[in-house]
């Protein structure tokens, strides 16, 4: 099997040696599950002592580490791979993150694909972000970008957990830091999560580079037919009188302080509020909870919910930075993601 991604076993290896560890859980996201068994293999290998589990529960980021589970088999390390330290969480139990790096560098074609679209859009500063699984490509980009005439610049994030020019779906920051210095963003990833991500929070052209696919994509129509959407949701909202709060049940996703804000913000408009708490949350544990007085839901969790998952829900859900514009009355500024 070819294996894209940087698992830093050796690392891995040396850190169980040294430790002794014996009973070891290891986390992926569901894009990298499939190697469970090369990871484990070779682990096992360096190492014959130890046990490993490996969690098939879904993770989508690491502000959802699998604690739980960690101490209900009662391991010794948590490995958790696909994602570096959340900013504002820091798990409780003994953790090692591997950021498992994209091995492959940018290909010519890619490149030399994206300079003639730079030019065709007359983007002449050129905003640089990243996931972390390519921030290694950054200086490449960077570089490349210099030699051929452009001004890249590269964001750095308000946390030193993150890395120059990473973005996470929630914290966008290394991007709101130079969007005004920048004609558009350009940022090295696959699928649109990430992208329209940066869109919402800049409401700049953004171009996407994918490695994957080997190609060029620009977002921006769809990341402001993505935005007219939301101001959608957030019209249906505005004459709310209960407002039904969620808040995140796991450890990196509890934020009863931001449901504090939201609630006491409520109240001074005169709006009921009911208060929930909810590991996972969908469609069906909603509708499982809705009634007729309950006019608007908002999820303090993680703000991509309302936007990625629960975005047809019945009823209007929003993100916190959605709702403190209803609460605030000022929709000219679209708050994201927070």
């Amino acid at each position: 099997m070819d294996i894209p991604y940087d698992f830093k076993l050796d690392y891995l290896s040396e850190t169980i040696s040294k430790n002794n560890y014996k009973r070891i859980l290891i986390q992926l996201p569901n894009g990298l599950k499939k190697y469970y068994k090369y990871i484990v293999d070779y682990l096992k290998k360096q190492n014959p002592h130890i046990e490993i589990i490996v969690s098939l529960s879904a993770t989508y980021g690491a502000c959802d580490i699998a604690e739980e589970h960690a101490r209900r088999i009662n391991a010794d390390l948590l490995v958790h791979i696909g994602h570096n330290m959340y900013p504002w969480y820091k798990p409780r139990i003994n953790t090692v993150f591997i950021e498992a790096k994209y091995k492959y560098s940018l290909s010519t074609s890619l490149l030399n694909n994206l300079i003639e679209y730079l030019k065709e859009i007359k983007c002449k500063n050129v905003g640089i972000l990243s996931v972390i699984q390519h921030s290694h490509n950054i200086s490449e980009l960077k570089n490349f970008l210099s030699i051929n005439g452009f001004n890249p610049i590269v964001g750095s994030p308000k946390y030193n957990v993150m890395v120059s020019g990473q973005v996470l779906g929630c914290e966008y920051s290394a991007a709101i830091g130079i969007k005004d210095k920048v004609d558009c963003f350009t940022i090295i990833s696959g699928g649109m999560f990430h992208a329209l991500g940066v869109y919402l929070a800049t409401t700049k052209r953004v171009v996407k580079i994918d490695p994957y696919e080997n190609r060029i994509v620009d977002i921006t129509e769809k990341g402001r037919r993505l935005l007219m959407k939301r101001y959608g949701v957030l019209m249906k909202a505005t004459d709310m009188k209960t407002l039904g709060i969620i808040d995140g049940g796991k450890p990196g996703q509890y934020r009863p302080w931001l449901v504090k804000v939201l609630s006491e913000k409520a109240r001074t408009k005169g709006i009921k509020t009911y208060i929930f708490i909810a590991d996972e949350l969908n469609k069906h544990i909603l509708r499982n909870i809705d009634l007729p007085e309950i006019d608007a839901y908002t999820i303090v969790s993680c703000p991509r919910l309302p936007i990625d998952d629960l975005y047809d829900y019945e009823k209007p859900v929003l993100t916190p930075g959605e709702t403190l514009m209803i609460l605030t009355g000022d929709m000219s500024r679209y708050i994201f993601p927070w």
